[in-house]
């Protein structure tokens, strides 16, 4: 049996209305430590086309191993992996500046896992969106941290001139010291 492309399921599902539930399946097999092959394998078992007489697929069976490496005294955050789009206007972003990418992306980063986060807090309507969009898909949060949010990150040249920068001022900082020094004994 030739499996379908993983791009094709996903577009079936997400046609099929199932999409968010898959995520929700996959994502316990992951962390119960299933291999990303037998995942592909069991969920083309699993989730067949329901013109084809298909029920959606169980959840994977609890694994008593799983709980027993979690740390019973933090709390695990939960975030809504579904894309549930909520009822917004233009009129809710309207006033707000416009965000440069690096802050979005900021803004993005840092409110991921965050789960009591609003939309009136979006720097942006596609901030908002976006965040929405990684939340609902494990794979795109994947190439966010992998691939966009450390183009963020200053180089290691960029860290060398900011603390040459530093060092440069460090001159200056002790003048200023000096007259304001100088300004309140005579003051």
């Amino acid at each position: 049996m030739e499996l379908e492309s993983r791009k094709a399921f996903r577009q079936r599902l997400q046609k099929e209305q199932r999409w968010a539930e898959y995520v929700r399946w996959e994502d316990k097999l992951r962390k119960a430590g299933t291999p990303k092959d037998q995942i592909r394998k069991l969920a083309a078992a699993q989730w067949p086309p329901l013109e084809q007489g298909g029920d959606p697929a169980p959840d994977p069976p609890d694994d008593e191993a799983d709980s027993a490496d979690e740390d019973d005294d933090k709390p695990t955050p939960t975030v809504n992996n579904t894309l549930e789009l909520p009822e917004l206007q233009v009129a809710d972003f309207i006033e707000k500046k416009r965000a440069d990418e690096r802050e979005i992306v900021q803004w993005i980063f840092d409110h991921m896992f965050v789960t009591d986060v609003t939309p009136d807090m979006a720097p942006s309507a596609g901030a908002w969106g976006y965040l929405l969009f990684l939340r609902s898909s494990p794979s795109s949060r994947d190439t966010f941290f992998n691939t966009i949010w450390p183009k963020t990150l200053p180089t290691r040249s960029q860290l060398e001139n900011l603390d040459k920068q530093r060092d440069n001022a460090a001159p200056l900082q002790q003048l200023i010291r000096q007259v304001l020094e100088v300004s309140r004994e005579d003051g």
